[in-house]
């Protein structure tokens, strides 16, 4: 057995059990150092140290008056031999004590800590599939709902512009929608009128409307760069151009082409500005409205379509 295995045995340190065998009479122990049986029983209590300065009973014998104590060399330890399964047990404890330290070392981990962001994990997948399962079954596709918003807008702008030549501009006169075409007088027949009712109900709103804020815009009533002009446009929007449809329907010659030129610019102004997705956008084409509505030719032509309806509209 060696020496530091009968240390684990005692539960002692093996530097303090080489002490102890140095002590009582084995010269250069060491942890390493291969114990005889006997030397094993005497660490361990159990008997005599071989050749050690140890009696038995604990002390040396007693000496007769005037002699000289007999002096007696140690008894030579026997050369230790070589072992291989020794050194193969040796090797194994030691690696096997280096591995205990290195745990012991180890900084211990909080089991309760990767659990906790485990389940954080596990909760956060279950909440994405969820609401992709909710957005696949309640909204559907997208390019569907963005074609049925199309249709609905496109129903309701058709249904507004049949019926604002007649009901919007009715009101704007203060009587009742004609129920049909009414013939024009030789006067305005020549003034270029081919519906008297149409041209009278649809100039008493959409003429009236782009002349006054024509007269805004070259008198400077529309504000800096045009900006009352989106508030004009976001009022009627729909009704002026089924008006302005009328318009030109009921009219023929130079006055149909200034009617038709109205319609143009209104039309330009109104998407410019109502579809601008940004205030900075809906700048911009308010201040190009503004020089729409400025342009001499614009100017005349909503000129035209006023006389004519003073002239003509009683």
């Amino acid at each position: 057995m060696f020496l530091y295995e009968l240390a684990l045995e005692l539960e002692e340190k093996s530097g303090d059990l080489a002490d102890r065998a140095r002590q009582m009479g084995i010269p250069g122990a060491m942890p390493s150092t291969e114990l005889t049986h006997a030397q094993v029983l005497a660490l361990r209590g159990e008997g005599p140290m071989p050749g050690g300065t140890e009696s038995p009973t604990g002390g040396p014998a007693p000496l007769a008056w005037g002699a000289t104590p007999p002096v007696t060399a140690p008894a030579a330890q026997p050369a230790p031999t070589e072992d291989p399964a020794a050194k193969r047990r040796l090797g194994r404890a030691v690696t096997t004590q280096i591995a205990i330290d290195m745990e012991n070392l180890r900084p211990r981990r909080r089991p309760s800590l990767r659990l906790g962001s485990t389940m954080v994990v596990a909760v956060v997948g279950v909440a994405a599939v969820a609401l992709l399962a909710y957005m696949t079954v309640n909204m559907g596709s997208l390019e569907d709902k963005k074609a049925e918003l199309a249709a609905s807008t496109a129903r309701a702008e058709a249904e507004t512009k049949a019926a604002a030549a007649e009901s919007v501009a009715a009101a704007a006169v203060g009587g009742e929608a004609p129920a049909a075409p009414k013939a024009p007088t030789s006067a305005q027949s020549a003034a270029g009128i081919s519906d008297a009712a149409g041209f009278c109900t649809s100039a008493a709103m959409a003429g009236t409307w782009m002349a006054d804020v024509a007269g805004k815009a070259t008198a400077g009533g529309l504000g800096d760069g045009g900006s009352g002009l989106p508030q004009m446009l976001r009022d009627r929007p729909l009704e002026l151009d089924g008006a302005l449809d009328s318009l030109a329907a009921s009219t023929s010659g130079g006055l149909h082409e200034d009617a038709v030129q109205l319609g143009t610019v209104f039309r330009a102004m109104r998407d410019g500005v109502l579809g601008a997705p940004t205030p900075a956008e809906v700048d911009v084409a308010a201040a190009a409205g503004l020089a729409q509505l400025q342009v001499p030719a614009t100017q005349a032509a909503v000129a035209h379509v006023e006389s004519v309806r003073a002239a003509s509209c009683s």
